[in-house]
């Protein structure tokens, strides 16, 4: 009876199948995932097993060997080749040829393997027993990061090579010791795939590389990492990985060559270079600080919570003003405090300077003339901006002040959406008076000049200097030589 059961099992076609179905529930529970095996030949012997078995429909795998199916110990050589590799819901398209050997016992075994996979070359072994494993060693040479990312059931990210190399004596739930490095070489991206996932559009041309360390400790790992795109490099030092609650820490060393690479990030543009060295941690929630001399001064920032707060002290205004690709209309600098809701979109800017003055220009030089007013003479001590900033609509008031002179805008809004402003303004010095209201298009602003109020100052000044006759004529005249044009510009020079 035993000879007929051992011969319906292996020689007939209905015996394989109720084997290939019965070692597909053993592996499927032994590792946690659905397998299907289809044992296509199989011969045993008292000293001697070969077989070719199917997996998924796709992978073919060769044994030969010694296997005592009493005691389980094996003593095999495999050859695993194939096209594609079918695992759950993955299909993956891929030329895999790999050899390797599988002794010991269910309990303590040895496994290596060497050969092609993912578009590179693998090389792994480890030896496994109970409650731990040892000796792991895995290297996969310029293998495709794309195939490796949906091997484990994600959408890739970057489309390119990459080569990993693992090397760690001993790995169980509470005793972790080795070290894992990281070669991702220049690689594309996958637009689409981030920008499903991380609403952030980058560049057509977007390329990264880079290169990182693991070492794992027990209760804390450490890591360092360099990553170099063509949008900004960054530097990640004595990071560590708590293993009790997955904390997560590291220094940062931040570099943008060039500020207008990142619009696709700030969605508007900013230039000049920007370097910046912080710490960064993440534990239920991201969170980063940091600190920047780029701007002239000093920008300290920090990220929590959707939240971002700086403290700028004494940051130069033609460094920013450069930075924002506006004219430099105004020199100085500044110190204050910012603090932006990112998930609301709401911003508060509160800044002030003692030694704000104007750049000298062809307004400046035009507002002299029409006025008698050297603006760029004068250097305002007291200076204040205070701005809100909520859902595209900038609400701020600026006052800059001297003993003798002030430049007022007061009530001011900017729209961004309806690209409109309105503000009133009031500026007094050198023995001039102004005021008004700006309003209309933020690309051409029409000024509104209190003119009853310009008119009886006039009156007053030149009845005092000249105390003559035809007073008011004279003003007319002076005042109809002022080129609104001009006016106009330098008040735009505000916004």
């Amino acid at each position: 009876m035993t000879a007929l059961a051992i011969f319906y099992i292996f020689h007939t076609a209905s015996g394989l199948r109720k084997l290939s179905s019965y070692l597909s529930q053993q592996v499927s529970q032994e590792i946690g995932q659905a397998v299907r095996l289809d044992i296509k030949e199989i011969s045993l012997s008292p000293s001697q097993m070969k077989a070719r078995i199917m997996m998924n429909d796709a992978l073919e795998i060769e044994l030969s060997g010694f296997m005592s199916p009493f005691d389980e110990i094996y003593d095999i050589t495999y050859h695993i080749i194939g096209e594609k590799i079918v695992f759950n819901a993955i299909h993956l398209k891929d030329k895999v040829d790999v050899k390797g050997t599988l002794k010991g016992t269910k309990e303590n075994f040895k496994l290596n393997g060497e050969g092609l996979a993912l578009e590179g070359k693998v090389l792994f072994s480890l030896h496994h027993q109970a409650k731990k494993d040892e000796d792991i060693v895995l290297q996969m040479h310029k293998v495709s990061s794309a195939k490796l990312v949906k091997l484990f059931g994600k959408e890739p990210l970057l489309a390119g090579i990459c080569s990993i190399d693992v090397d760690i004596p001993l790995y169980s739930e509470f005793e972790k010791e080795g070290d894992i490095t990281l070669d991702i070489h220049r690689s594309g991206a996958y637009l689409q795939n981030i920008r499903h996932a991380y609403g952030i559009q980058l560049p057509d041309d977007f390329m990264l590389s880079g290169e990182g360390h693991l070492h794992l400790a027990n209760a804390v790992h450490t890591f360092d990492a360099k990553v170099k795109t063509n949008v900004a490099d960054i530097v990640f030092k004595r990071g560590k990985i708590t293993e009790v609650n997955k904390k997560l820490t590291a220094l940062y060393h931040l570099e943008i060559e060039e500020l207008s690479k990142l619009q696709f990030l700030t969605k508007k543009r900013y230039g000049g270079a920007f370097v910046a060295d912080g710490a960064l941690e993440y534990l239920d929630g991201f969170r980063f600080d940091g600190k920047s001399k780029s701007l002239g001064g000093e920008m300290d920032y920090y990220y929590a919570k959707g939240t971002l707060e700086a403290k700028l002290v004494a940051l130069s205004l033609a460094k920013l003003f450069t930075s924002m690709y506006y004219p430099t209309i105004m020199l100085g600098d500044i110190s204050g405090k910012a603090e932006v809701d990112i998930d609301k979109n709401v911003a508060v800017v509160n800044l002030r300077s003692h030694n704000l003055h104007f750049k000298k220009s062809s307004v400046i030089e035009t507002i002299y003339k029409a006025t008698s007013v050297d603006i760029a003479r004068e250097i305002f001590t007291k200076t204040y901006f205070t701005s809100t900033i909520e859902n595209g609509v900038v609400f701020y008031d600026f006052k800059a002040d001297n003993k003798a002179s002030h430049i007022y805008l007061l009530d001011a809004q900017m729209d961004s959406r309806q690209n409109t402003i309105n503000t009133n303004f009031d500026i007094k010095m050198q023995g001039e008076e102004l005021s008004g209201q700006v309003y209309g298009s933020l690309k051409s602003p029409r000024v509104k000049l209190d003119m009853g109020k310009y008119l009886e100052f006039k009156a007053k000044k030149e009845i005092d200097e000249f105390f003559g006759v035809g007073t008011s004529q004279k003003v007319k005249k002076e005042l109809d030589d002022v080129d609104m044009d001009d006016v106009k510009g330098f008040i735009k020079g505000f916004f």
